[in-house]
């Protein structure tokens, strides 16, 4: 082989191990961050191609996919959307949230809990489905703390002291997941930004995001308990309940001593159980911080 033929053959040598290198980090290097662009609608395909599994609440699912004759393959459908949608949350065309992020590995059937499923659907052939998450939520319960909230804009949450379960979780005013769910690009960012730009900012789940709500007189209770468990209390004795409170500079998040100031009616040192039932935010205070 003469001179020219070994420079060429060098050169297309370095061009092929160039273009396998390149290739090889395309598809392995760089997967991740193909997988996650919202470009890729090969992703938007894949993830809407899987049955995905249903969110059952007392043994009926609130959340399931059904097949439609379109590209996407299955739709993701929400039974008494409004009721559950700060719980379910909702499967787009672009993000997740709720239940629907946080168990998406075992919805989607991606989750190593389901490996031998997985396996099993490989050897049959038989198309590979999502697991079922079920909810410790209560209709009856459910219900009762919506049509408590009414129009108004809060929160209700209801656990089960025994197992710290969750019974309840309602967030008002609330929006329908399934307008957020459709095939249509167009119609999901219409409907999104119109629930974003709605000042009752209906998408904050107000039981556990956004502008969390202090715990207010519910944390009178627990003042209350310490008191008597302390067995320096019983229900009728003085305890201090002063107008204001000052917190040392040691407390957490607060670096610096501050004086709080209540407006409130009432004795600076009311009897321990009128005070737990009515008007005192600043019930045990002393002892509370202590």
């Amino acid at each position: 082989m003469n001179t020219p033929l070994r420079r060429l053959s060098v050169v297309v040598l370095v061009m092929f191990l160039a273009l396998m290198g390149g290739a090889t980090w395309v598809q392995y290097g760089q997967a991740g961050d193909l997988n996650d662009d919202p470009r890729n609608v090969r992703t938007v395909y894949r993830d809407y191609g899987r049955d995905r599994g249903p969110i059952v609440v007392a043994g009926n699912e609130v959340a399931h996919s059904t097949p439609v004759d379109t590209p996407f393959g299955f739709q993701r459908v929400y039974s008494d959307g409004p009721l559950y949608a700060h719980a379910t949350g909702y499967f787009s065309m672009f993000q997740m949230t709720g239940i629907e992020r946080a168990s998406s590995s075992v919805l989607s059937g991606t989750d190593d809990s389901l490996l031998w499923s997985r396996i099993r659907s490989l050897f049959t052939g038989s198309q590979q489905q999502g697991g079922s998450v079920e909810l410790t939520l209560d209709p009856a319960a459910q219900e009762a703390a919506r049509d408590a909230l009414g129009d108004q804009q809060g929160a209700v949450v209801a656990l089960d002291p025994r197992t710290g379960a969750i019974l309840a979780m309602v967030s008002t005013p609330s929006f329908d997941p399934n307008d957020l769910a459709v095939h249509s690009s167009a119609q999901v960012n219409e409907t999104y930004n119109e629930l974003v730009a709605d000042e009752a900012n209906p998408l904050i789940n107000r039981a556990i995001g956004g502008g969390l709500y202090a715990p207010g007189s519910v944390f009178k209770l627990v003042d209350a308990a310490m008191l008597l468990e302390s067995g320096e209390y019983d229900p009728d004795s003085q305890v201090p309940a002063p107008a204001e409170l000052e917190t040392a500079a040691d407390l957490p998040r607060d670096p610096q001593p501050r004086r709080w100031a209540v407006h409130r009616r009432g004795h600076r040192h009311p009897h321990l159980r009128p005070a737990a039932e009515l008007q005192h935010p600043v019930l045990g205070a002393g002892d509370g911080v202590r």
